[in-house]
């Protein structure tokens, strides 16, 4: 089982998308830089680059 990092429910391991708020479960990436992302991030902690 894993978490949702936007509401904390727990889903399968396996999910893509939360089954409860429909956030995405697989980890992001910069779009700048690459460097992956907490799914929570609003700015990405290698180069600073707004992610919203």
């Amino acid at each position: 089982m894993a978490a949702c990092p936007a509401c904390r429910q727990r889903n399968d391991a396996a999910a893509r998308y939360c089954q409860h708020c429909g956030s995405g479960l697989a980890p992001a990436h910069c779009r700048q830089c690459g460097q992956r992302l907490m799914a929570t991030a609003k700015f990405c902690g290698e180069c600073g680059s707004g992610l919203r």
